[in-house]
């Protein structure tokens, strides 16, 4: 996993969050135009939850669809793109000590880990076996703020 912070306007408008998404992902797809990407983003049709999101192009050869999350807080965005199906979780600590910021963690890397999940086997029989891949994400933007990523490993259904 790779992470890059990105700077912009912080203007707390979720439009202009999703504009920035939609340009992220039409980089990682190789689109022109960000317009051009499909983004599959809402509840699952079989369990309700918001996982397993995904974006590929709407016209075009064969492109690997892109797998992404995202969490607001605030006036702020954060999005994981990924080769597999990623989740992202994010908690404000209690405070901004060691024991504060280890304390959310878990919850954090829970709320990633349920986003993880592709569509369609967050049913029945359930996936929890499957091998991940944990990383949390320091975030010098908001000090006291855990971010976790967490994604499937390749080769993995």
């Amino acid at each position: 996993m790779r992470t890059q912070h990105l700077t912009s306007h912080r203007t707390g408008r979720p439009r202009e969050s999703r504009a920035g998404l939609s340009l992220l992902l039409s980089g990682a797809l190789g689109a022109a135009d960000p317009d051009g990407v499909v983004i599959e983003d809402g509840p699952c049709p079989y369990c309700g939850a918001v996982h397993g999101c995904t974006a590929a192009v709407r016209q075009g050869g064969l492109v690997a669809p892109v797998h992404f999350a995202s969490v607001r807080r605030g006036d702020r965005a954060v999005h994981a793109l990924a080769e597999t199906p990623v989740g992202l979780g994010l908690v404000v600590a209690d405070g901004r000590d060691g024991e504060a910021l280890r304390a959310a963690r878990k919850p954090a890397r829970l709320a990633a880990a349920a986003g993880a999940v592709p569509r369609g086997p967050c049913v029945e029989p359930r996936t929890a076996g499957v091998p991940r891949a944990v990383r949390y994400v320091d975030a010098p933007w908001q000090p006291g703020w855990v971010v976790s990523v967490v994604r499937q490993e390749h080769g993995c259904p």
